[in-house]
This record gives structure tokens, C-alpha cells and sequence, in this order.
């Protein structure tokens, strides 16, 4: 039996609040992870790029796909959990749909993001 895990961070756009994703700084909060939690980054980081089979790019963001593989999936939601602690001005939404569909890993944050994560995650 298969189980699925669903990671999800989602943040919205708005004005005058200080913690929102519009206007948060495009800068990493290295501070915010210890130093295991960089290697394992940096080993999850390693995987993706090597793993993902397709990119699009959409207004918001990118959508990378992955194979069909439940411990993947896992492993892109813990890369998820810690991206997000390293980067709240991103939006990530980890989804693997119902029949025959292979897990998506959409990224986004605005246009503004866009060159970021095209240089951190690949494309």
C-alpha cells in the first residue's frame, strides 16, 4: 500500500504586512538551519535536480515533476520543510494527484522569484 505525504506552504499576496510574500527580502535565513540541516539541504538540493523528468514554467513560479517513486516524494517534502525554514519569501506546493499522475513540486513566490529559483532548484 501506497502512502502519499502532502507538504504544503502556502503564501498569499498582500499589502502593508510585513511578513507577507510580496514583500518579504529575496534572501536566504542561512541562521535559521544548523549546520546538519545545510548538508542535508544541499544532498536533497543534489537529488532534485538530478531527479525531477520535467520543468514548466508558470506565471508564478516553476513546477517541477518527479517519477513515480513514494520515498522521492518524501524526500522532496523534507526538502520542502527546510527551503522553507532558508527561504519564507517562497511558495511551495508538493502534490501527487489521483490515477496514473507523477508528484509535482511547484515553487513560486511572483515573477520577482523566478530568477532565484531558477538558479537554486534548476530548470
Amino acid at each position: 500500500m501506497r502512502s502519499i505525504i502532502l507538504a504544503v506552504v502556502l503564501l498569499t499576496a498582500c499589502t502593508g504586512d510585513p511578513m507577507c510574500a510580496d514583500e518579504l527580502p529575496i534572501a536566504c535565513s542561512l541562521d535559521r538551519m544548523s549546520a546538519a540541516d545545510r548538508a542535508r539541504e544541499a544532498e536533497l538540493l543534489e537529488e532534485h535536480r538530478r531527479s525531477f523528468v520535467s520543468v514548466v514554467e508558470e506565471p508564478d513560479g516553476f513546477a517541477y515533476t518527479y517519477p513515480d517513486d513514494p520515498a522521492l516524494f518524501a524526500r522532496m517534502a523534507e526538502l520542502v520543510s527546510i527551503e522553507h525554514r532558508c527561504c519564507p519569501f517562497l511558495a511551495f506546493r508538493l502534490e501527487w494527484g489521483t490515477g496514473d499522475t507523477r508528484p509535482v513540486l511547484h515553487v513560486g513566490g511572483g515573477e520577482r522569484v523566478k530568477s532565484f529559483v531558477r538558479e537554486a532548484l534548476g530548470q
